[in-house]
């Protein structure tokens, strides 16, 4: 059976292909969304919700990258009355019924012995008394998770020790999760809290039955006295109010809030050249508004939850360019707001405000006012600012249709204040009733998401898996003739072995050994290649084997020979130039300024535009205030090292300024007329322009490596230059290698679900180490490093594993605590033994049978930007053969640094983040 045309034996679909008549049916959203279903939204019209729906791409489920089209249909004018009309249909439809509580978050205070009953392993919260209850209702004790980060001792909220989840029917997507902190722990001791127990479900989920149905529960471990005191007690935490406006596209709704005090908001994607799909009014770390496409989103957590590499498996799908237009197009507001600080009493709850009352959303009809440029900038960036701005110029194109005698035109809707408050208020009521009388029996069916989803990975995932393993031939990539070869290859996919491969190659098609440059990012990964190479070809010492830095050497040498400055050397000299009148020697011994500051100079040596203060901002940052005494120290070493010495930062820019001499680089084209280059994606951007120019001197360029594992961001690497690869070279081809022989099947799906929040569009790796009892990862919840070392310590006693063991460390601090609890217990470890403790960076291009992996939120160091550490966490976790560990904090405090121009993301561990069906947990 041919990719293009997948069976239609449904009956078969697990084994034969899938059954592409009805797999869009089998989607939860595309059932709640069915524009046919039940007359369910009248105003709608089929063919005009169609040409909304075809801006979606149903492939990368993102809008369409072409403006000009999204423009077009910003323009029609019968589809911008129709949206103008459905948008004053919604607002005058506004009820209890329609508007609902997305998100509640209760506080209670339980009593020891309250604390004592729930947690009884026998007849606690665990057990589910009688049969009938116990073939709907399942109770788990789950991974406390994110709950804890950010957690300080001077925080007055608790610190959660346990978690506990309810659903019933097997369906685990409506689930209710109960938090506890127990008293007794040490960072709870002598707190006067509050609350120590959090109650939080999705009521749009979970609806008011079945919450009553879980709550019975709880009533029935703390009999109904109690539980009828604790909730007459309890205090409000959470809540989520929305609305959606059926029919209207978010392409049309641009959200204001009638509080001028809310300068702030965001929107997604950020890409510059892409509509907006999600906008926040405020800060997301308080009370905010949201309005997203809910069609869109619902669709695309449905497909991340059941398969992994849709991209693979989208375009062979018939009927895929039907799946949005048969979706009513809905614009989902949401208020969200928080009471931690002043909480309300849960009984009060009909008294809260939403902040849907201050929605303002601009008239489809006024957007004819503003030209094509404005338009497009308002499509592209929807953020508060660029509203109001907007609605400032819609004002005064008003103000000039009243100066010419012209009736002026409503600029904004709003939403109705009295009945956006009547219609929450009702709610509110009606989930509070629900809570305070639970119910023993449930009769509510609302349809199975779990099962859903299970279905339609069972009809995807093997398919997607099977397309994915179809890696190019090894032999088709060394064979390759193209002057510019990327293979883009997962972790354990084999690509030492290709360099090698690619070199025999060369060598038997006739090209001389002096001929080829291998560059590695490392010595110790230089070695690797020229043992390997000595192995198979002995007698091709003429080959250049190195790193990129020790080739640059070898070049600049051709015309003068220059001493290289080790490392070492370089910081004893520049510690010699730190002048004692210098005010940063007020602050720090000369020792420790020389350091810093050659971690300065090396930073701002990795970019084409070398900006000081940029390096000192990134890599020490307490030295701001001295730039002018560091400007100063790096002029004199440059004036030091001038004609005599260079240093590793010399070798790049100075190889690059010599090949901009058309003489100097043919030279060097016509000795190295074959470079190849591993880990690819570690290269800066002068390390480029130096291939970049080469390249367009007749070399033939060959690299290989792998854009997830890209560690190197803070030197200047950019995974931009292999997206833009095919552009940048013309005589060009991509291969991929997504089988990865290492790992153990559990383990390449783990890390898969890293990957793909590195980059959805990277090809996803497919295990062939088929291995029959192969473990799942495990993971284990810490609060602090010293606690991670001592189970750690534990942990490899009692498995006594005479396999090779990484211990891998985000910071060289964790490295040190990990050595000194191996020490105290009398475990071997270092150089030749079997047990080896490492940081993220110097594991790459190792593995082990078995890995632990530590959390970088053990430690207060600054962390790289969110995307960087999924970087570095997708290296960590891929060194594993057989087993992997995760040691995961639960209280880390440690704040992401930026992704480009994008706000700092708050510490929530990378690892407690990952899908709890893939992880066994341990306690």
């Amino acid at each position: 059976m041919s990719d293009s045309k997948l069976s239609n034996n449904h009956s078969n679909s697990s084994t034969s292909g899938l059954d592409e008549t009805n797999i869009f049916e089998e989607f939860v959203p595309s059932k709640i969304f069915d524009i046919t279903r039940n007359n369910k939204y009248p105003l709608v019209q089929p063919e005009l919700n169609r040409k909304i729906a075809k801006l979606t791409n149903p492939k990368t489920l993102n809008y369409t990258t072409n403006i000009a089209k999204i423009m077009s249909v910003l323009r029609d004018r019968e589809i911008v009355e129709y949206q103008q009309t459905l948008m004053e249909a919604a607002i005058h439809n506004i009820s209890e019924d329609t508007v609902d509580i997305d998100f509640i978050r209760i506080g209670l205070n339980l009593s020891s012995t309250d604390i004592y009953k729930l947690l009884d392993g026998e007849n606690g919260l665990i057990r589910v008394r009688t049969q009938n209850r116990q073939d709907r209702l399942i109770v788990k004790n789950m991974n406390i998770g994110n709950k804890n980060v950010g957690y300080k001792k001077s925080d007055k909220r608790p610190y959660f020790t346990h978690r506990f989840q309810m659903f019933a029917d097997l369906d685990e997507y409506r689930y209710l999760d109960i938090y506890i902190a127990d008293p007794e722990f040490e960072r709870n001791k002598g707190r006067d809290l509050k609350y120590n127990c959090e109650i939080e479900y999705i009521p749009t989920r979970v609806s008011r039955e079945l919450a009553s149905f879980m709550l019975y529960q709880l009533q029935s471990v703390l009999e109904i006295r109690r539980y009828k005191q604790l909730i007459d007690n309890a205090l409000l935490l959470e809540l989520h109010t929305g609305y959606i406006m059926y029919g209207v596209s978010q392409l049309f709704g641009f959200l204001l809030t009638k509080n001028n005090k809310v300068k702030v908001g965001e929107v997604f994607p950020k890409e510059g050249d892409m509509a907006a799909e999600t906008t926040y009014v405020g800060s997301r770390a308080s009370d905010h508004l949201i309005g997203y496409d809910k069609v869109l989103k619902e669709n695309k957590k449905f497909i991340e939850a059941a398969v992994l590499g849709w991209d693979l498996i989208a375009k062979r799908l018939d009927g895929i360019e039907d799946w949005f237009p048969n979706q009513v197009c809905s614009l989902r507001l949401e208020s969200r707001r928080r009471f931690e600080k002043d909480p309300f009493k849960l009984a009060d709850i009909s008294l809260v405000r939403s902040l849907l009352e201050d929605v303002r959303l601009i008239r489809p009809k006024r957007l004819f006012d503003l030209d094509d440029s404005e338009l497009e900038a308002l499509v592209i960036d929807k953020t508060v600012r660029n509203c109001r701005n907007t609605l400032e110029t819609l004002r005064l194109k008003n103000q000039e249709r009243r100066e010419q005698g012209k009736r002026g035109r409503s600029s904004r809707f709003l939403l109705g204040k009295r009945k956006i408050a009547a219609s929450v208020s009702r709610r509110s009521e009606m989930l509070l009733e629900a809570i305070r009388t639970p119910v023993k029996e449930l009769t509510d069916v609302t349809g199975n998401y779990s099962a859903a989803k299970c279905k339609v990975s069972e009809l995807l995932q093997s398919r997607i898996n099977k397309i994915a393993s179809k890696s190019h031939k090894i032999s088709a990539i060394i064979d390759a003739e193209e002057r510019a070869i990327y293979v883009e290859g997962c972790p354990g996919s084999g690509k030492t072995s290709l360099v090698v491969k690619r070199v025999e190659h060369l060598l038997a098609e006739g090209i001389d050994a002096s001929e080829i440059s291998v560059l590695a990012f490392t010595n110790a990964a230089a070695k690797e290649f020229a043992e390997r190479l000595d192995e198979k070809l002995p007698d091709n010492n003429s080959m250049f084997i190195g790193t990129f830095s020790s080739w640059c050497n070898k070049l600049l040498n051709f015309e003068k020979d220059q001493k290289v400055l080790s490392a070492e050397a370089a910081l004893k000299i520049i510690e010699d130039l730190v002048r004692s009148k210098s005010k940063i020697v007020k602050r720090l011994d000369s020792g420790e300024v020389a350091r810093r500051c050659q971690l300065i100079f090396n930073h701002q040596a990795n970019f084409d535009e070398p900006i000081l203060e940029r390096s000192i901002k990134k890599v020490a940052p307490e030295l701001v205030e001295y730039a002018e005494d560091i400007s100063e120290l790096l002029e004199r070493y440059k004036d030091y090292k001038e004609g005599k010495f260079r240093d590793f930062n010399d070798l790049l820019v100075q190889l690059r300024q010599r090949l901009r001499d058309d003489d100097f680089c043919l030279r060097v084209a016509e000795q190295t007329k074959h470079l190849i280059i591993d880990e690819i994606q570690d290269t800066n951007e002068i390390q480029w322009d130096i291939i970049e120019m080469l390249y367009h001197h007749g070399i033939q360029f060959f690299c290989v490596g792998d854009p997830a594992q890209s560690m190197y961001g803070f030197r200047g690497a950019k995974h931009e230059y292999l997206d833009q690869f095919t552009k940048t070279f013309n005589n060009r081809k991509r291969f991929q290698l997504t089988k990865n022989y290492r790992s153990s099947a559990p383990l390449v799906s783990l890390a898969n679900e890293i990957r793909r929040k590195i980059n959805s569009k990277y090809s996803i790796s497919v295990s062939v180490n088929k291995s029959e009892e192969a473990d799942i990862p495990r993971l284990k919840n810490c609060d602090r490093l010293k606690e991670a070392a001592q189970w750690l310590v534990r942990d490899i006693k009692a498995r006594q594993s005479s396999g090779t063991q990484f211990i891998l460390c985000r910071y060289n601090k964790q490295v040190l605590s990990v050595e000194k609890a191996l020490k105290k217990a009398d475990i071997e470890y270092g150089d030749g033994e079997s047990i080896q403790v490492l940081t993220y960076h110097k594991c790459k291009g190792l593995e082990a049978e078995h890995c632990y992996v530590l959390d970088p939120q053990f430690s207060k160091s600054k962390l790289s930007s969110y995307k960087e550490e999924l970087c570095n966490a997708y290296v960590a976790l891929t060194r594993a053969e057989k087993t992997l560990t995760i040691l995961a904090c639960t209280s880390g405090s440690s704040v992401y640094g930026k992704d480009d121009e994008t706000v700092k993301r708050s510490g929530r561990s990378i690892f407690l983040d990952l899908p709890e069906d893939k992880l066994e947990y341990i306690d």
